[in-house]
């Protein structure tokens, strides 16, 4: 008997889809159970078989022979995924810089086309990649489960500043009570670090002040974009007013300086001096 299946070589152990050759000598003639009447048979039996053969000598003496071929099933290989990428968990198909965990089952021991032996591993492809596990149980039966991770890009997220304050338009320098409007670009859902979820964001803000936006893709991945309105306080304007021409007053024989209207009062007796020296 001659087979490489199972965890012993030629010990008549397979497993299921597994072949054996079997081997008769002793005579010059032979008649197996099969009907073959060959030496030598090759076998695949579907479940253990026992196989018989005659041989017969010049003499036209006979013998008999008897051997079972047991067969052990395959175990049957899976592969879960986990991860938390994309628009649906565990479904395989990730962004970029995202991670999956692979656990296969079914066996008592597997060996990954990334040469890692362990049941689980996590994996950070850089592109789509298929992954293939062999698994092994107890009887030496194997079998093999593939899967695929596939790897969406991600957006680029990007925000355009409009606004017409201060010394350059659009820069994201604006002067206090100036207004400027932020609009992100390069997904198809937009959140801003304001809860806002349009596109285009109107901001007026008191002080300088950073502003973010999440871009997501029609894949469920995303990408950040960080742009900062810088606030300029305004000057304060005033003005000052020398003059040495006009009128003053003197109320009551008290030296200040009465409105710019002519005013008399009765009980105040005010008096117009016109101020000669400039005091």
């Amino acid at each position: 008997m001659a087979e490489t299946s199972g965890t012993t070589n030629n010990d008549g152990n397979i497993c299921a889809g597994a072949s054996a050759t079997l081997t008769a000598s002793g005579g010059t003639s032979y008649i197996w159970s099969t009907a073959a009447t060959t030496a030598g048979i090759s076998v695949t039996p579907t479940g253990t078989t026992t196989y018989t053969v005659t041989v017969t000598n010049t003499n036209g003496c006979t013998d008999t022979e008897v051997t079972t071929i047991t067969v052990n099933p395959l175990p049957t290989a899976a592969i879960s995924i986990a991860e938390t990428s994309g628009t649906t968990n565990n479904d395989g198909i990730i962004c970029t810089g995202a991670t999956s965990t692979l656990t296969a089952s079914g066996g008592t021991s597997y060996v990954w086309s990334t040469a890692a032996t362990t049941a689980g591993i996590s994996v950070t492809p850089t592109g789509t990649t298929t992954y293939t596990v062999t698994v092994t149980n107890t009887n030496g039966c194997t079998d093999t489960e593939v899967t695929t991770i596939t790897v969406n890009p991600l957006p680029t997220a990007a925000i355009a500043v409009a606004e017409t304050s201060g010394t350059t338009n659009n820069d994201g320098t604006i002067c206090a009570g100036a207004s400027a409007t932020l609009t992100a670009s390069g997904g198809t859902s937009y959140v801003w670090s304001t809860a806002a979820t349009t596109a285009g964001l109107s901001v007026t803000p008191t002080g300088t002040t950073t502003y973010t936006v999440t871009v997501t893709n029609m894949n469920g991945c995303t990408d950040t974009e960080v742009t900062t309105i810088t606030v300029n306080p305004l000057p304060t304007a005033a003005i000052a007013v020398a003059e040495t021409s006009g009128v003053e007053y003197c109320c009551n024989y008290s030296w200040h300086k009465c409105k710019s209207y002519r005013h008399y009062n009765l009980h105040s007796y005010c008096y117009k001096y016109e101020w000669m020296y400039g005091y």
